[in-house]
């Protein structure tokens, strides 16, 4: 095998463009590349544990179908002597979902499809309460959906060494959406033209909320299953599957409550200028 200070040119050699080729004067026409029967009989490159299962999460494909139907009622009544307006209504979705990706089976990278379905009924309802024409109540309940990010619900992984860095990150096709019950009210006083002194109330009770859980493990026995094999491709002589590895995935878990409020103010000056400010 090759030492160090092994001279560049034992390993590379030069190309050239065909002098048939229509080039500008001046143009490069000559390049210095790999010679890799060379370098591989230097340094013996078969003898390395190196393959493409480590970056193979890196070829994955997510797809998301969505059909959603909505069904909305206005209204507009008194109650008392006050204007009362609003709608209610209420969303269906159906997601169809094909996630692809790169799972090791035995040290064998397999091609893995996942799909999946599922739906969602998302009632709403909104009332805006005319106190006085120029002080409003509103107050509104709606249950919302978001769904994860798309990177987090292919079926592979990926194994990254980077000197004592050993970290492996995998997604989760199976990740539901995050969902919550949302409760909205706001009171707004618009004083003068263009003005505006507003506070507003909100509450979310998060039901869903998928995270990312980290674990430091060694590789050996880890809780994917992926095997040794992809350890050793990825450490070189670096590491072992003995050593630890930081585990990160998404998983679904359990949400909690969000609630906070706002406070709003506009106002239009006779000089043509203005002033927005809020505070939440």
């Amino acid at each position: 095998m090759a030492q160090a200070g092994t001279p560049l040119t034992d390993y590379s050699r030069l190309t050239s463009i065909e002098d048939s080729w229509d080039l500008p004067p001046g143009s490069v026409t000559t390049w210095l590349i790999p010679d890799v029967p060379r370098a591989n009989a230097l340094f013996n490159f078969d003898s390395f544990a190196l393959g493409p299962e480590p970056s193979l999460g890196n070829n994955r494909g997510v797809t998301e179908e969505n059909t959603g139907v909505y069904l909305q009622v206005d209204f507009n009544t008194m109650l008392g002597d006050m204007p009362l307006r609003g709608n209610a209504g209420v969303r269906y979705i159906q997601t169809d979902q094909t996630s692809v990706g790169y799972q090791l089976v035995t040290g064998v990278p397999l091609l893995t499809t996942v799909e999946r379905d599922y739906d969602d009924v998302l009632p709403s309802v909104n009332f805006v309460l005319e106190v006085t024409p120029d002080f409003l109540v509103r107050l509104g309940y709606s249950e919302v959906i978001t769904r994860p990010g798309l990177g987090n619900l292919t079926p592979g992984g990926n194994v990254s060494v980077s000197g004592n860095n050993r970290t492996v990150t995998a997604g989760n096709p199976l990740l539901d959406p995050f969902e919550a019950d949302a409760v909205d009210a706001s009171f707004e006083w618009y004083f003068s033209d263009e003005s505006l002194f507003g506070v507003a109330l909100f509450y979310k009770d998060i039901s869903t909320f998928p995270q990312s859980v980290s674990a430091t493990t060694p590789f050996t026995g880890n809780p994917f299953g992926i095997p040794d094999s992809v350890a050793i491709a990825a450490c070189g002589t670096s590491c072992t599957p003995a050593d630890d590895f930081v585990f990160t995935a998404p998983v679904n878990a359990d949400g909690g409550n969000l609630d906070g409020f706002e406070i709003s103010y506009q106002q239009a000056f006779d000089n043509g200028m203005g002033l927005i400010a809020n505070y939440t």
